[in-house]
């Protein structure tokens, strides 16, 4: 805002935005205010009113007829007026259809005002002169009511107006010109919710005057009979309330038709979130009862005439409708507040009393009422401050490491409390030390703002509270923040292999978790029937594997859900939660997966915008498997899913492109879906089965015979598949993820699914032991249907009897421990059966020494840099520099792969910008190379992942580069960056660890 260095003549209107009509007086207070703001004495001044309207003139430039808006003023009336410094004085005047303005000036001239309005709904001048103006003289209306449409053409001509809801309601034809003219409806209930006057004016071929014939078209929307459909709703609430206990909102509704029932619902959400997200109030009236589509279409061939006379096509411009972005604002320091009531039930006479807990808070709340009955609607929405008198609030590190040393402040602001003597007492809890943990004394006036600073250092893994109360004359006041603690390593594992015979007993102590962090650390243990092919194989450790794999490509999402389908028919010793909590996983998955389809059905790896038909058909076998267990796969979802397939199977997608593995894939789900493919089938079977080159596309085809009842063809198919697992000799990139030992386990499973001859079984599980053999690492695929051929074999172990612990158990053994319950006490497993059972033992935890640099496949390297291209020292960095992230990676032999890069972030750093440096942007780094296009980059608060499709034809190496600031000052950890190929984790790259320090 200006603050005017003389007195101003301020203007009011008397009468609420939107409610004037023509006819009707518009009212308008007047009062001269000096720059102090105090109302002065001024006598003579003068006034007049100014009806707007707006043509258009038409020029010839550059071979095109152009057109540049024109606005016109006609005086309709004038006066004079005096004001005091008493109040306001008024003035009132008769308008008219239209834009008006109000002007306003002194005698000597010194000072002069304006105000413009609108009189009628609709009004506006559109920026074109292919529209016409429309205005109502009410914009809701009820049925028997007459609906006045004012139009006003720029020309004189034939005016169609036609009332357009559900179909053309009404329609009249009539002459207008310029100086408008007004028509009658009579509003009927047929009209429904709402409906549209739209007016079409037409102007005739004028030869002398050698102009083409013309048209112009306006419309308005207007509600009908919404005043019997709504409720109004109202919450007596104070404007400021405290935090930390219960709060009442009364809520009045009004309105309620007799015999019904009325609902409602209360929110109450921080205005921060709200604004962050910037999500509107719920207005159920308007969502439902408001303005709609114009669900007409309206043809004409006047713009190919105007076309023909090198003049510019009229178009009606409105808003577009391109989102917002999501995040408005950075995000809260506390934590979030948003309360829900659920449905409530008002008493006879519309009220109902809703209560809130409102947690430790600062800030205003919003709450936002709906209400409803068979036949009405109605919200409303008010906001509220929520503080104490004296506002404590806390800020931490978003998360920490361990040994981490970093700093919480704390701010404490005497807003309206008494002042006097308050004692401040500050601890910690959970992996957290510091040394002002205590009580103290502080002298805090009125208005008063302490900041303190409490150094705190990590100490453990798990969740960091700092607590603090404050108690004095506003009272006890108690706030708390918490954080993560994490470990600054990655994962590893350890695994143990074994053989026990009948009657002999494996003891399980602390000592095989020496040297990880405790409370990471975990043994498993499972004895399953695929044991005896693959040694070493743990189901367990691999679930728990997939468990904790942090990344979410589509594959991996369904990698990592898949084997939980079926984990109602194993141990329990997962320990991944209760049936619930596993059902609720899977039901977010598909969620998940849901939002990344397209409207073609597909899925994409990362979006929506990616897709391929080997990953559209693993995702859609991934929900086909899904509803056959129970879990809500909406049928319209499955079924564009399975239609994208069967368009993938038909329009004759080359083979050579992914060795026809996507085309066999989508036949098989497509026949699990009994989709009429089995002709597709079999002529692939006779004719084609030698250009499908992946195993397992061969496998899928075998399945889905079988599905056909064509049992003779899919043992062939099989045979052929198997055929093709004996001539791989080595993995490679490919299309499908797959790999030779995914392609084993998969085959296996759908020989186990089909019921298959055993000797095709024993075949397969002899080269899937080939393909395990010397495997450390392996890919979310092939854990995942590992996982899939196990639970097909589960049979094998009916007859299998152990004690854990002393507690008998039968069948397959899965089994988890926590380093915790190592210390308390050895485990012990026996195997009282009588037949002896390979047994397995994963430990998996972070370490407490940090790993050394490690490179297998690729090599990566990290600096710091100045945006000017210096290196920095990490150990010498000052809050607030801004510097540069670089990760290069280097490969022995540029190959194809899906590449993943991580960075991991110190406590200490922020990224500055959700985004990697494109380009040549850096002039101080002109040698990065960051030409290479990623697949998908994500911005966490504790790490940055970039994905990259890789070939094999591109540089050995690339560049991954951000902008980060030093927010905190302290000494962090600095974790290491890694590489690695998704599909083939052997190939890998880890950087060393550092320790960084950020100085003041």
């Amino acid at each position: 805002p200006l603050r005017p260095d003389g007195s101003v003549i301020a203007v009011k209107p008397v009468q609420t935005s939107g409610t004037l009509s023509p006819g009707s007086n518009a009212g308008f207070d007047v009062v001269v205010a000096g720059a102090d703001g105090s109302l002065q004495e001024a006598s003579g001044l003068t006034w007049e009113l100014l009806a707007i309207e707006h043509d258009w003139q038409w020029y010839h430039f550059d071979g095109r007829w152009r057109y540049e808006p024109v606005e016109r003023t006609r005086r309709i009336a004038s006066g004079s007026l005096d004001v005091t410094s008493g109040g306001p004085a008024q003035i009132t005047m008769p308008v008219e259809w239209g834009t008006h303005r109000l002007i306003l000036k002194s005698a000597d001239g010194a000072m002069e005002t304006a105000h413009t309005f609108a009189v009628g709904y609709g009004v506006g001048a559109p920026d074109a002169p292919d529209t016409m103006t429309v205005t109502l003289d009410h914009d809701a209306v009820e049925p028997g009511d007459t609906l006045n449409v004012h139009l006003a053409p720029r020309f004189t001509g034939k005016v169609t107006v036609a009332i357009i809801g559900n179909g053309v309601r009404a329609m009249r034809t009539v002459d207008a010109g310029p100086d408008g003219t007004s028509v009658g409806f009579t509003v009927e209930e047929a009209w429904g919710t709402g409906a549209y006057a739209v007016a079409l004016a037409h102007r005739p071929l004028d030869a002398n005057a050698k102009r083409l014939p013309g048209r112009a078209i306006g419309l308005k929307w207007f509600s009908v009979g919404r005043a019997g459909k709504t409720l109004s709703v109202a919450m007596d609430v104070p404007a400021q309330t405290r935090p930390a206990q219960p709060f009442d909102v009364p809520v009045r509704i009004a309105g309620m038709p007799a015999g019904e029932k009325v609902y409602l619902t209360l929110a109450a959400v921080d205005v921060g979130i709200l604004n962050l997200t910037r999500f509107e109030s719920p207005d159920p009236v308007e969502a439902i009862l408001g303005q709609t589509r114009l669900s007409a279409d309206i043809r004409d061939l006047y713009g190919n005439l105007i076309d023909g006379m090198q003049a510019s096509a009229g178009r009606l411009r409105s808003g577009g409708d391109e989102a917002p972005p999501l995040l408005g604002a950075s995000p809260p320091e506390q934590e979030p507040l948003a309360l829900f009531s659920g449905i409530v039930t008002a008493d006879e006479g519309g009220r109902a009393t809703v209560r809130f807990e409102l947690p430790a808070f600062d800030g205003t709340v919003r709450l936002m009422a709906v209400a409803w009955s068979a036949n009405r609607l109605g919200s409303a929405s008010a906001d509220i401050i929520v503080r104490d008198p004296v506002v404590v609030s806390l800020t931490a590190p978003r998360f920490l490491a361990i040994n981490d040393q970093s700093s919480v402040a704390v701010s404490i602001d005497n807003v309206d409390g008494p002042g006097g003597a308050y004692e401040l007492s500050l601890s910690t809890s959970g992996p957290l030390e510091t040394a002002a943990a205590g009580t103290e004394t502080l002298a805090l006036s009125q208005s008063d703002r302490i900041e303190r600073v409490i150094p705190v250092t990590a100490t453990g893994v798990g969740r960091a509270e700092v607590s603090l109360t404050l108690t004095g004359p506003a009272g006890e006041i108690t706030r708390a923040i918490a954080f993560p603690v994490s470990p600054a390593s990655p994962l590893v594992e350890r695994y143990v292999v074994e053989n026990l015979k009948p009657g002999a007993t494996l003891t399980l102590t602390r000592d095989l978790v020496d040297g990880l962090i405790p409370e990471t650390a975990s043994v498993s243990v499972s004895a399953s029937p695929l044991a005896s092919t693959l040694r070493g194989f743990d189901p367990v450790g691999l679930v728990k594997a997939l468990d904790v794999y942090p990344y979410a490509c589509s594959e991996q999402l369904v990698s990592r859900t898949l084997p939980l389908l079926a984990l109602d028919a194993l141990s329990s010793g997962y320990a991944l939660g209760t049936d619930k909590e596993i059902g609720d996983r899977i039901e977010r998955t598909i969620a998940r997966v849901l939002s990344r389809q397209s409207s073609t059905g597909g899925f994409g790896l990362w979006n929506a915008g990616d897709d391929s038909l080997w990953l559209n058909a693993f995702v859609t076998d991934f929900l086909t498997r899904a509803r056959e267990r129970g879990h809500n796969v909406p049928v319209s979802v499955l079924t564009a899913a399975l239609d994208r397939l069967r368009n993938g199977l038909v329009n004759g997608i080359r083979y050579e492109s992914d060795s026809g593995a996507g085309l066999a894939y989508a036949a098989y789900v497509l026949a699990r879906n009994g989709r009429p493919v089995g002709n597709d089938v079999r002529y692939v079977a006779d004719t084609k089965i030698s250009e499908f080159t992946e195993p397992l596309a061969r496998g899928h085809i075998a399945a889905a015979l079988t599905m056909f009842g064509d049992s003779a063809r899919a043992a062939t198919v099989f045979n052929a598949a198997l055929d093709s697992l004996e001539q791989e000799s080595e993995d490679r990139s490919r299309d499908d993820f797959g790999t030779r030992l995914r392609d084993s386990a998969a085959i296996l499973t759908l020989l186990l699914e089909s019921k298959s001859d055993q000797v095709a079984i024993e075949r397969a599980r002899m080269e899937l032991a080939r393909a395990w053999e010397g495997r450390i690492y392996t890919s979310t695929q092939e854990k995942a249907w590992l996982l899939a051929a196990a639970d097909g074999l589960r049979r094998e172990a009916e007859s299998w009897r152990f004690s854990v612990d002393g507690a008998p158990a039968s069948g397959q053994l899965a089994l988890q421990v926590t380093a915790e319950e190592l210390a308390a006490r050895a485990s012990e497993i026996g195997n009282t059966g009588d037949k002896p059972a390979n047994l397995a033992v994963t430990v998996a935890g972070h370490p407490v020494e940090p790993l050394p640099e490690s490179f297998n496949g690729y090599k990566i390297e990290r600096g710091l840099y100045t945006l000017d291209g210096e290196a920095v020292d990490p150990a010498d960095v000052r809050r607030n520099d801004r510097l540069v992230v670089v990760v290069r990676v280097t490969e022995e032999e540029a190959q194809s792969a899906r590449v993943l890069v991580v960075d991991h972030l110190p406590a200490g750093f922020e990224a500055e910008n959700p985004k990697l440096v494109e380009g040549s942007s850096l002039e101080g780094l002109p040698w990065l190379e960051l030409g290479v296009e990623t697949s998908h980059v994500a911005f966490g608060d504790s790490k940055v992942v970039a994905a990259f499709n890789r070939s094999s034809g591109q540089s050995a190496y690339f560049d991954v580069a951000y902008i980060v600031r030093a927010v905190r000052p302290g000494k962090y950890a600095y974790p290491a960056a890694t590489v690695e190929d998704m599909y083939r984790p052997d190939r890998y790259g880890r950087t060393a660890f550092m320790t960084m320090t950020v100085a003041e």
